[in-house]
């Protein structure tokens, strides 16, 4: 069974009422092992809700970074919920939400061109421009091609590039400028080289994961 058709089934456990909550750890725990042993992934989950019902859940072997991060003491056996893991793209959901909270306060407007933002962050910070680093195809890209992830911009988990930044974290900044300078450099398609741009494709003419997408996100919400 797929990873998302396991997550689905996973979520449906939520669905039980305020009267089955003694057993929601139970079941809870059980799916989590099931889909750990089914997709080989290791999981850790923290539930809470308004009723003050709180508890940590864990499946799956833990891996060497797991045992890293928590100093060194699990070496082996299976995820607790005290275990602590690497996260990912956990900014994205409050990118988008601060997005769509600026266009309910009629501050900005999903189609607006996303240059007119973020080049307010970009120059006072870096002295530069959207035009300077992506060409104009860069001023063609809006704030709902951004969030939607149709922008063009190459992505900057390509490379060792992502992988030296969060193993270096947190010890080491790393500029908003100095990621998008890696991807503007990044080899390009065909298209794009042709064209003497530095993005993989022409805005909102397709979609393709894009974590550069959402840095530019968070510009238009610090402009």
């Amino acid at each position: 069974m797929p990873l998302w058709t396991q997550i689905s089934a996973f979520a449906s456990l939520f669905q039980l009422s305020t009267a089955e909550s003694a057993s929601l750890k139970e079941k809870m725990q059980d799916k989590l092992n099931e889909i750990s042993k089914v997709t080989g992934y290791g999981f850790s989950l923290g539930y809470i809700d308004d009723m003050g019902e709180e508890f940590g859940l864990g499946a799956g072997p833990r891996s060497d970074k797991i045992s890293e991060l928590n100093g060194g003491v699990h070496l082996e056996g299976t995820i607790t919920g005290d275990d602590m893991l690497p996260i990912g793209s956990a900014t994205k959901s409050f990118n988008v939400a601060a997005i769509y909270r600026l266009v309910d306060q009629g501050k900005i407007k999903l189609d607006d061109f996303a240059y007119i933002y973020i080049d307010q962050v970009l120059k006072r910070e870096f002295d530069t421009t959207m035009f300077d680093l992506f060409g104009a195809w860069g001023e063609e890209i809006t704030v709902r091609m951004l969030i939607f992830m149709r922008a063009g911009v190459s992505d900057l988990e390509v490379g060792d590039y992502n992988f030296n930044v969060l193993s270096n974290a947190p010890n080491e900044y790393h500029s908003v400028l100095e990621m998008l300078q890696y991807v503007i450099n990044l080899p390009k398609k065909d298209g794009c080289r042709d064209l003497k741009c530095t993005m993989s494709f022409q805005p909102d003419t397709h979609g393709e994961y894009s974590s550069t997408d959402m840095v530019l996100a968070g510009l238009v919400v610090l402009s």
